[in-house]
């Protein structure tokens, strides 16, 4: 077995082709031939391994909810709960977990921008808020902190 037709045999295992049937008919290429069939297939199999790749990147970015638009899912979950805690004591309740859920998650939300360097003005104007009601509410304490923000009705 020549050297040409074994990088032929290994180009042809690298994208799953049985090397004995592909062969039967390629004894009659010259070297220069084999070399250049391998050469394409080699290609193939990088440009279909790019492709791959390019579609598992693809179906990830497809699978992130964490975008703008989770947040209107939210927020249309949390008024379809009010409306049922308008009839429900246990609904009220939930209402309630929920709201805590969410003051806990803007504080870790708040250290999470600081530490990358945003300032409380910028803080404040996603927020809705001033800079100094941003620093009065999230006090700066540490990466996390474990104090209860200050209730917005206090600011």
């Amino acid at each position: 077995m020549t050297a040409a037709e074994q990088r032929l045999r290994r180009a042809l295992a690298a994208v799953g082709v049985e090397a004995e049937p592909a062969l039967t008919g390629i004894g009659a290429l010259t070297a220069v031939q084999a070399e250049l069939v391998a050469a394409l297939l080699r290609q193939a199999h990088r440009h279909g391994r790019d492709h791959e790749t390019l579609l598992r990147k693809q179906r990830r970015e497809e699978r992130r909810t964490e975008d703008h638009s989770f947040g209107d899912v939210a927020t249309r979950m949390v008024q379809a709960a009010g409306r049922r805690a308008e009839r429900d004591l246990g609904a009220l309740e939930a209402l309630r977990e929920i709201r805590k859920a969410i003051e806990e998650q803007e504080r870790r939300a708040v250290a999470g921008l600081r530490s990358q360097g945003f300032s409380d003005a910028a803080i404040g104007a996603a927020l809705g808020a001033t800079k100094q009601a941003v620093q009065q509410r999230f006090k700066r304490q540490g990466a996390l902190s474990a104090q209860a923000p200050v209730p917005e009705e206090q600011l």
